[in-house]
């Protein structure tokens, strides 16, 4: 069910994006009971991260991160994985790829 997607932000911008959750034969996937987390890292094997802000709606998992979290990451590529789970310990990965912050030279906002 993984979807390999890149995902572009400007630095210092909200971001938000949402991820369609289908099943093994395209088929929406229940999300009753599920809860999602992703987080963003400079390399898999980086101890430091960013944690995405999620949201389960109908079918769908919502992602986002504040302008300030944005603001604080360095502009360059990251990598991001996306998991459902639920209280049985089932863990599914819905999306994962290449994290891309673009630059700003507005550093802080008065």
């Amino acid at each position: 069910m993984s979807a390999n997607e890149d995902l572009y932000t400007d630095q210092g911008c909200t971001f938000s994006s949402t991820i369609t959750v289908n099943g093994i034969t395209n088929e929406p996937f229940d999300l009753t009971d599920y809860s999602a987390r992703g987080q963003i890292r400079k390399s898999y094997s980086s101890t430091n991260f960013v944690a995405f802000t999620c949201t389960v709606q109908s079918g769908s998992v919502v992602i986002s991160l504040t302008a300030e979290q944005t603001r604080a990451m360095k502009a360059g590529r990251y990598l991001y994985d996306v998991e459902i789970y639920n209280t049985a310990n089932n863990v599914v990965r819905i999306a994962q790829g290449v994290f891309e912050i673009d630059p700003s030279t507005i550093k802080i906002l008065p």
